[in-house]
C-alpha cells in the first residue's frame, strides 16, 4: 500500500487547489480513509474547516462589499460538508480484486524489466 504520508500529501495538494475552493465546488474522494490514521484527518480538516467557517462567519464578511480581503473571503463562506458512503464488498470478491490487482502490478514490473523501463512506484 502506498503509505499515510504520501496519500495524505496528494489529497491535501488537491483539495486545496483553487477551483475545489470556491464555495459550491464540490470534491468525490473514493477509496479514503482506509486506515485509522487517514481517519483522523479527515476528523481534524473538519475540524479545521469549520473553525475557519466560524472565523469567517464572526468577522461577518459581506459578499457585496468593495474590500478585496473581504469579497475574497466570502466566496469561502459555505458552511463545510462531509458526507460518506460505504460500500460493502463480500470477502471473495474482495480477495480476487486484490489478487487481480497484484498480478497486474506483477505484470507491468516485468514488463518494465524487460523493456529496461522503470517500474511503476
Amino acid at each position: 500500500l502506498i503509505p499515510d504520508t504520501l496519500v495524505l500529501s496528494a489529497l491535501l495538494t488537491a483539495l486545496m487547489h483553487p477551483s475545489n475552493l470556491v464555495a459550491g465546488n464540490a470534491v468525490i474522494v473514493d477509496g479514503f480513509p482506509r486506515t485509522p490514521l487517514q481517519v483522523q484527518l479527515v476528523q481534524l480538516l473538519f475540524n479545521k474547516l469549520m473553525d475557519r467557517y466560524r472565523d469567517l462567519r464572526s468577522k461577518q464578511i459581506s459578499p457585496t462589499s468593495s474590500s478585496s480581503s473581504s469579497s475574497l473571503g466570502s466566496q469561502f463562506l459555505s458552511r463545510p460538508r462531509f458526507k460518506a458512503v460505504v460500500l460493502y464488498v463480500d470477502e471473495d470478491t474482495s480477495v480476487a480484486r486484490q489478487l487481480a490487482r497484484g498480478r497486474q502490478a506483477q505484470d507491468e514490473g516485468k514488463r518494465a524489466k524487460d523493456t529496461g523501463m522503470k517500474a511503476p512506484a
